[in-house]
Parts: C-alpha cells; sequence; structure tokens
C-alpha cells in the first residue's frame, strides 16, 4: 500500500505523523513524495514513485481537481454522506450494506431510484437517522455538514477502480491524531478483512488511542503548576549522595512531552526519551531542546546497553503498569540500559494520594479552545485509580465531545520493596517532596498513608 503527499508542505506533514508510527507486517507500505523532498522521509520506508492503481492507497489532502474526478464519502459517528460525481456508483457491501440511501427532494429528479426523500437538509439533520446515506452531487451539501467537523470524521474517495483514504493533514494536534488514528485502523482493515470495511474501521479508531490520545494536546497546559526544574534539582540533589559526578548521558523513560528531558537537554546532557503515545512524543518534538525521542513501552528491551548514568520514570508512570511482572520487568531494562554505578529513579503514586485526591472528584479544566472534565474514582479493594477525561472542543457553532480513560494501579510500599528485593540493581534510597532525609529505614505500613508520592533510587553495582 502506498502512501503518498503531493507537495512539499504536505510531505513534511506526512514525515512527521509517520515518525512515530510502526509500520505494519501487513500490508507493505509505501512512500511517495514529491520531487525533492526525500529527505523528509523517515528511516525504514520505501520510496515509491506515485501510481493511480486499483490497490487501497493513502494520500494527505487530494486537490479540488483530484476529488473532483472521485466520489466522496463522508462519515462519522454522527452522519454518512455520499457525494457522487455524476451518476450513483455500484455501492460496496462493506462500506453501504447496513445503510439506506436518501437524497433531498431537490435532487429527487437526479436520483429517481432512491424513495426515501427529505424537504430540506436541515430535515435530515433533525431526524439523523443513523442507517440512511445521504446521497448528492451538490458540492455545498457536504461543505455545510463540515462547519461543525467531528473529531472522528473520514473521507473515503472512490470510483470503479481505486479507494483512497485522504487523511486531510494539516498542522494542528487534532488534524495529527486523526490522521494518525485512520491510518492504524487502516492498516488493521486491510490485515484482517478482505475489503475496507466502514464498521471495522470506526471500531479501530475507537480503540486506537488509549491513554495520552487526544489528552496529550493539553498536557503541557494541564500541568503548567508543575516546576519541572524543582523536580530536576530534587532528584540531582538526591543522586550526588550516590554519584561522584553529575550524569551526563540520562535516558527518559516514558518521557510524554519531555518536560523533564527538555531541561535536562538545556542544562547540556545528551538525553534519550521514549513513550508508547505517539501523540505524546508528537507533542514533545515541538520542544527547543527536545531530546532523541522515540517509540516504546516500559516493558520493551533497551536500545542501548551499559549507556546511561540516569534513567529517570517519573510522573507516577509506574502506575499504568498494572501488573507486577510488568514493574520487573522495567526494573531488569534500567539495568541493562545502565552504566555501572549509574542509577535509576522511579516514583508512585500511593494509596494516600488516591483516597485524598483522586477519590469521585470531578474537575473542570478551561482552555481557550475547549473545557476537560475529568472524573477520577478510587477502587479501594482492586487498587485501581481511573480518570475519565470528556473533551468539550469548540467547532463552528458546536462543541464535539471526546472521550479518554486512564487506569492506575495503586502499589502498597511493602509491595514494591517486595518486587526490589531480589531485582539486579540495588535500593539506595527511598524519597518524598515533604521531606529532606532519605526514607529507606522507616517502617513500611507508614509510607503509604503519610505522603502522596515516593520516589526509589537504584544503583547498579560498578
Amino acid at each position: 500500500m502506498n502512501i503518498a503527499a503531493f507537495d512539499e508542505s504536505d510531505a513534511k506533514l506526512l514525515a512527521e505523523l509517520l515518525r512515530f508510527f510502526v509500520q505494519p507486517k501487513q500490508p507493505q507500505l509505501s512512500l511517495s513524495l514529491p520531487k525533492g523532498c526525500e529527505d523528509e522521509a523517515p528511516s525504514g520506508w520505501e520510496l515509491k514513485e506515485y501510481e493511480a492503481s486499483g490497490e487501497p492507497r493513502v494520500v494527505v489532502n487530494q486537490s479540488e481537481e483530484q476529488l473532483a474526478q472521485l466520489h466522496q464519502f463522508y462519515f462519522c459517528s454522527s452522519f454518512r454522506c455520499l457525494k457522487i460525481t455524476n451518476k450513483i456508483p455500484q455501492l460496496s457491501p462493506a462500506l453501504f450494506g447496513d445503510l439506506e440511501p436518501c437524497c433531498l427532494s431537490s435532487e429527487a429528479d437526479d436520483f429517481p431510484q432512491i424513495t426515501r426523500r427529505y424537504p430540506t437538509l436541515k430535515a435530515w439533520l433533525n431526524d439523523m437517522p443513523k442507517d440512511t446515506l445521504l446521497v448528492t452531487s451538490q458540492e455545498l451539501i457536504p461543505e455545510a455538514l463540515l462547519i461543525n467537523e467531528p473529531d472522528d470524521l473520514w473521507l473515503l474517495a472512490f470510483d470503479d477502480d481505486n479507494m483512497i483514504l485522504d487523511l486531510r493533514l494539516e498542522d494542528s494536534s487534532q488534524a495529527h491524531y486523526r490522521a494518525y488514528s485512520q491510518l492504524s485502523a487502516w492498516c488493521l482493515c486491510l490485515e484482517y478483512y478482505d475489503e475496507i470495511d466502514r464498521l471495522s474501521l470506526s471500531r479501530c479508531y475507537q480503540n486506537s488511542a488509549g491513554s495520552y490520545g487526544f489528552f496529550a494536546e493539553f498536557y503541557d497546559r494541564y500541568m503548567a503548576h508543575v516546576d519541572y526544574s524543582e523536580w530536576i534539582e530534587m532528584i540531582l540533589t538526591w543522586a550526588r549522595h550516590f554519584m561522584r559526578d553529575t550524569p551526563k548521558v540520562v535516558l527518559e523513560m516514558a518521557c510524554g512531552t519531555a518536560n523533564i528531558s527538555e531541561q535536562l537537554v538545556y542544562k547540556g546532557m545528551e538525553v534519550d526519551g521514549f513513550d508508547s503515545s505517539p501523540f505524546m512524543l508528537h507533542e514533545a518534538s515541538k520542544k527547543s531542546f527536545k531530546p532523541n525521542l522515540y517509540l516504546a513501552s516500559l516493558t520493551q528491551a533497551p536500545r542501548r546497553g551499559n549507556h546511561y548514568d540516569l534513567i529517570l520514570c517519573l510522573f507516577d508512570s509506574i502506575n499504568y503498569l498494572l501488573k507486577k511482572e510488568e514493574i520487573k520487568k522495567t526494573i531488569n531494562n534500567a539495568h541493562l540500559a545502565l552504566k555501572p554505578g549509574g542509577l535509576f529513579v522511579f516514583d508512585i503514586s500511593t494509596i494516600y494520594n488516591s483516597r485524598n485526591n483522586f477519590c469521585d472528584e470531578i474537575n473542570n479544566h478551561q482552555f481557550e479552545d475547549a473545557t476537560i472534565v475529568q472524573h477520577a474514582y478510587y477502587d479501594e479493594v482492586r487498587l485501581r485509580q481511573r480518570s475519565f477525561l470528556t473533551l468539550y472542543r469548540r467547532k463552528g457553532t458546536a462543541y464535539v465531545m471526546s472521550q479518554e480513560d486512564h487506569c492506575q494501579r495503586v502499589y502498597y510500599h511493602r509491595e514494591i520493596m517486595s518486587m526490589l528485593k531480589d531485582c539486579p540493581l540495588e535500593l539506595k534510597g527511598i524519597f518524598a517532596t515533604e521531606v529532606r532525609g532519605n526514607l529507606i529505614s522507616r517502617k513500611l505500613q507508614d509510607l503509604d498513608f503519610r505522603y502522596p508520592r515516593l520516589f526509589y533510587m537504584l544503583q547498579k553495582s560498578k
């Protein structure tokens, strides 16, 4: 399958989209860029000349001239609209099998085979039956529908020989998020189905985001209250007790938007950072002093062995690992990546934090163009901290809603200590922001209920 961009600005947007995109084994993907833009291609991508063919393809922003030659199928969770070029084509059962065609009364003479008709577009919108497909040959109808463009809007362009996904990519985090999710869903559909299936595309799209999907765009504003420089100085102060020199080579696991890494780069350190969310990495790549970024999970084997003086895993990223085996794997990965004498620092959100700050709490976060409602609750029995995020984004004259679910496991301090007992790293310190000293000698049952966050510092033997 070929992914194509037709001008220089689109080539740059596509290169950024594919930078943290994991290529599937099937279908095999190739890339077509305009002449002079070959250097924009991310590493590992096969470059090919663009060829119109009968195979499904993906393009970035087809021109009006290109679209005018094809039927255009717009669909989302709210509506389905087919703009045709001349006469109604043969409709694929996989795309249209569950839909009943309808049209406006003004176009009834053009579509005599369509019996379901609406007097006006407003009448159809007011009814909005999900089993209907609005068929039109008028350019203004899709334009009217797209005034309040939903986040999950798809555009498939096709004729008798071609099926094209138009990513409609632009320079915004919202468009990047939608295009990445649609491309992922498109590849999954081609891998598991004989043809493109609309319902499967929609299901794959809804399941593609996970945690830190749309929220990535707002994360830095949401965390604006955090003094990252204070966190860095605090951790480096603790580290000086166990290291002779200031660390020069650093890895930040689950780096998110790289707010910590950015300041370490500014201090002159060599910094790598990875995260499992391509959307967080996209935001991180915009930073002025960004680290070397790549896509990976905490449980994946490290890219470099015996390389880092200091490894960080902060802001309760460990709590997103729901199984103890995953934490052990992460600690082993840190051990492999550290130089002898290097330090691994991670933190956890405690039971105290969940009970006092996230137990059936609802908060509104107002931004310039959007509102995020956060509903957090704590399951004391299953030790699960859940946060449901609902985004209301202004679009034209309306708001579009998106939702995201975050789940963390809240670990007792004694559980962490049990996992560290047989790990290959030596526990050197336990710290909290509320006190200066090392808490390693404190009673185990005391720490869970006194401090909202605990930091563990482990060292690789020299």
